[in-house]
């Protein structure tokens, strides 16, 4: 394990002076971390992944992730918001699964970043504008009220909206957009509503 440590390809330290948790080293540049196929019109994301030890993937092995039934329990979450989306996430090519920060962290925010925070997010978001702009998702679920800021703040409604609506559309990215809180925490009735959402963009686009 020390020898794959060493000879990582990609390496990235912008974050490692606001918090020393940021590191990337890893076998896929930051741009390329995309959980399943990029070119899925579907995607979920979240704010940063959540450190359980190295990550010695490969860009195909990332590219692979949702081949399986055999998904990370993070995502257990959805099969109650929505049977719909839970469904398409077993099928390969149909969502993809990213995070705004590419670092991972043993908590979010971590232990003593204060405002740096911010900063931290802002280093990142070069990443998330160029996955958007070469892949073309049509609907983004955000996982979490810092993701839907982030997203919202990159991507914002092409109309006034009223900041109580949790959907809008954003005409010159061609992108829907759902916001809600970390979906393991929201209560049932949120939960319910962000699965009518869902529902009804899947059904909207045909995806």
């Amino acid at each position: 394990m020390i020898f794959l440590a060493i000879f990582m390809k990609y390496h990235c330290k912008k974050c490692t002076s606001l918090c020393p948790e940021f590191n990337f080293h890893r076998n896929y540049s930051p741009e390329d971390y995309i959980e399943g196929n990029p070119y899925s019109k579907i995607w979920i994301v979240g704010i940063n992944p959540k450190k359980e030890g190295k990550d010695y993937r490969t860009k195909k092995e990332l590219r692979n992730y949702f081949s399986s039934n055999d998904v990370h329990p993070y995502f257990n979450d959805f099969k109650k918001v929505s049977k719909k989306l839970y469904e398409l996430l077993m099928k390969k090519d149909k969502v993809a699964h990213i995070d705004i920060i590419k670092c991972s962290t043993t908590s979010f925010p971590p232990k003593g970043i204060g405002k740096n925070l911010k900063k931290v997010i802002s280093n990142c978001l070069v990443y998330i504008k160029k996955q958007i702009e070469i892949y073309h998702p049509r609907l983004i679920i955000c996982n979490g009220t810092p993701a839907s800021k982030v997203v919202k703040s990159i991507i914002p409604p092409s109309y006034k909206t009223s900041d109580k609506k949790t959907s809008y559309f954003n005409s010159n990215k061609g992108i829907e957009v759902i916001l809600s809180g970390f979906i393991g925490r929201i209560d049932d009735y949120s939960k319910i509503r962000l699965g009518k959402e869902v529902d009804y963009y899947i059904t909207k686009l045909k995806l």
